[in-house]
């Protein structure tokens, strides 16, 4: 669109939501050392390491949706139920999708492991987060995902896919695992070899030190700077 390229060629800088958007834009004409990578950041006092006991449950976050992914989890959950009979599902959100995923759990008799909780506030997610012990994102689609970030900071390792947002967030064995968007099995493996790992959840923790909103912040204040410098010259 011509008022995209527009703002791409005459904009002093332009800031993504993650690196695969970064990509995105310089495919789109923008030059590289004026497209810069500033992702949202998340509130430590919020989200934080907890060092109370965890529980089997793999968390999911968001709606109900297909691009989000929770048939995936869901369609994955039965092999991680034959190696870890106690795995519960949590999932916060709501979509279209609520009913007919109601009923899968119903057909794969995992009904009494699967708890709809229906969208819940940002503020209120963190006893969510602290009880996890891991976050699932299986989604064919992300820029930067928040909740996926908020886990991390919570020291809660993610089970996603091999996307651009992901992969900048998730360092691979140590904070988390990704797989291919569409392989199911290798979802299922993700979640039980998850499940079985003691995860150095405060080392999850300070993965995202960078991420945090005073972080972030300063990087807008320093480009800020640097903008209003150039002006003047």
């Amino acid at each position: 669109l011509p008022v995209i390229q527009k703002i791409l060629t005459e904009s002093y800088a332009v800031t993504t939501m993650g690196e695969g958007l970064r990509e995105n834009a310089i495919k789109a004409g923008g030059t590289s050392d004026r497209i810069y990578n500033m992702p949202f950041g998340f509130d430590p006092k919020l989200f934080h390491y907890s060092e109370k006991e965890r529980e089997p449950v793999i968390l999911f976050v968001g709606q109900l949706i297909k691009r989000k992914g929770i048939q995936k989890l869901l369609d994955a959950f039965p092999r991680v139920k034959q190696t870890h009979p106690k795995a519960r599902i949590e999932v916060l959100g709501e979509g279209h999708l609520m009913n007919e995923m109601k009923e899968k759990c119903a057909r794969f008799n995992i009904s009494d492991a699967v708890t709809f909780y229906g969208n819940v506030s940002h503020s209120e997610m963190k006893p969510f987060f602290d009880r996890a012990w891991l976050y699932c994102l299986p989604s064919d689609a992300e820029g930067w995902p928040i909740a996926s970030m908020d886990a991390l900071a919570s020291g809660v390792p993610v089970v996603g896919t091999q996307l651009p947002g992901l992969k900048q967030q998730v360092e691979e064995g140590k904070t988390g695992t990704l797989v291919p968007v569409e392989d199911r099995d290798a979802l299922s493996n993700a979640l039980i070899q998850a499940l079985s790992k003691d995860w150095d959840r405060k080392a999850i923790e300070q993965s995202m030190s960078e991420y945090t909103l005073e972080a972030v912040g300063k990087r807008y204040c320093e480009l800020f700077q640097r903008a209003i410098e150039d002006y003047k010259r």
